[in-house]
């Protein structure tokens, strides 16, 4: 996910060394460029695939309820099930053949 001027980035450190930075080195393949950001008309619907910011990271869930502005996710890797604004929302993106694909409607 990318970030827009005047967001505030945060580096990821070491957990044994909070001085030093969070260094990860990752395969050619998985590297992606930063998807274009969107509005959604009507939101999140129940199911949808999103990522949600956590942690200074994006994580993949579904979404199963909402409450106003909060939208709950499930996410299949931990288990669990957490509350986000709906700013710290996007619908999931994956990368195939070269291109970002979505299987929501985008609105532009």
């Amino acid at each position: 996910m990318g970030f827009d001027k005047g967001d505030k980035v945060e580096n990821l450190v070491e957990e044994e060394d909070t001085s030093k930075l969070l260094i990860e080195i990752v395969s050619a393949d998985e590297v992606r460029p930063v998807p274009l950001r969107f509005k959604f008309g009507s939101g999140f619907s129940m199911f949808d695939k999103v990522d949600a910011f956590d942690n200074d990271g994006w994580w993949v869930g579904k979404v199963t309820v909402q409450r106003g502005p909060l939208y709950f996710v499930f996410s299949e890797t931990t288990g669990d099930e957490i509350a986000y604004h709906v700013s710290r929302l996007s619908i999931h993106l994956d990368w195939v053949n070269g291109e970002w694909v979505s299987s929501k409607k985008i609105v532009s």
